[in-house]
């Protein structure tokens, strides 16, 4: 039986992966370690990576090889925790970034985030002088992007401001 300190190398991966958000195509496009030796670490068909394999994962993860080592599982640091409730810094942002933040927020955060975003979607557009299809285009893709973040934080909205907005 593992003691209470061991993490087996599966374990502390699936760790570092959740607690980032990404995918085992994402660790690949971040690491260079190919989908095989991920998965293979992964169903514990591999207990033993490679160092380099080990470096590899630890620096796109953005941690030293001894931490990324070290005993128990990760905990991230307080930069690593969710981003800040920020329409400026969310929007183009990955989904599932955009959930962490709103998962972590508190309901008058996401009240205000709600608000942000209404009236980012009432403003676009306005005082833009410059009437051609390229602007129209972009108009209709900032707005469906604002649409498509107020669908995701509805979810965590508190029930009385979902149904005020609708």
């Amino acid at each position: 039986m593992k003691g209470a300190e061991e993490v087996d190398m599966r374990d502390r991966l699936l760790a570092y992966r959740a607690d980032r958000g990404w995918s085992q195509a994402r660790l690949v496009q971040e690491s260079g370690v190919s989908g095989a030796t991920i998965a293979h670490i992964e169903t514990r068909a591999n207990k033993r990576p490679r160092r380099i394999t080990l470096m590899r994962l630890a620096q796109a993860f953005g941690v030293s090889l001894d931490e990324f080592l070290a005993k128990g599982l990760p905990k991230p640091p307080a930069s690593r925790s969710a981003p800040a409730l920020e329409l400026a810094e969310l929007f183009g942002a990955d989904p599932k970034l955009r959930q962490r933040a709103l998962a972590a927020a508190s309901t008058a955060e996401v009240a205000r985030y709600l608000a942000d975003l209404d009236r980012a979607l009432t403003n676009a557009g306005k005082g833009d002088e410059d009437d051609t299809p390229d602007t129209r285009r972009g108009l209709v893709e900032y707005a469906s992007q604002l649409t498509r973040m107020r669908i995701e934080a509805e979810a965590y909205a508190p029930q009385d401001h979902a149904a005020d907005s609708a």
